[in-house]
């Protein structure tokens, strides 16, 4: 942020995910959004390649990437995986109504779609992104993975991936 004006880092009182990831869109004027929490790390090329993915691909409305998973220690301890690679895979994933899950830290999408659904909705938590993207495909929104390690993804005890796992798959 301090390189450059164009990224902004919102930080509040926690008013949940869901209502802080609305009001951070509400307070950018951009129209591409890359996201990410504040105990991952990205590799330096991310918003450049995920940038010119969303200029070469605009029928896509979310891209994410995939990421090594780190410890509290900054070390590789995994990886993610995603089947999600073209437009066609999400669409199956939503015609046998499975839930579309993704790098949500690891994302890039389009402000517009994302207001015109009308963003996060809490209810949903610790799942909001999961409802999100959903949503999007249900008004024929596109969804893809970009097959490339563009972030480190920290897992630890106190993360809600593995505290809020059972509770998230359930919603």
């Amino acid at each position: 942020a301090n390189k450059d004006k164009r990224i902004i880092i919102d930080s509040h009182a926690n008013i949940g995910m869901g209502e802080s990831l609305n009001k951070a869109l509400k307070s950018t004027i951009f129209d591409l959004i890359i996201r990410m929490d504040a105990d991952d790390i990205m590799h330096d090329n991310r918003i450049e390649k995920q940038l010119n993915f969303m200029k070469n691909n605009t029928d896509i409305t979310v891209a994410s990437c995939l990421a090594y998973y780190i410890n509290e220690n900054n070390r590789k301890i995994g990886r993610t995986f995603s089947d999600l690679k073209s437009i066609n895979d999400a669409k199956k994933y939503y015609k046998n109504n499975d839930p579309i899950g993704i790098l949500h830290p690891g994302v890039i999408f389009r402000k517009k779609d994302i207001m015109d659904i009308g963003g996060y909705r809490s209810q949903f938590w610790p799942a909001e992104d999961i409802d999100l993207w959903n949503r999007l495909l249900e008004n024929g929104k596109n969804i893809v993975v970009m097959q490339e390690f563009l972030m480190r993804y920290r897992i630890h005890g106190d993360s809600i991936i593995t505290s809020k796992f059972k509770q998230s798959r359930l919603k």
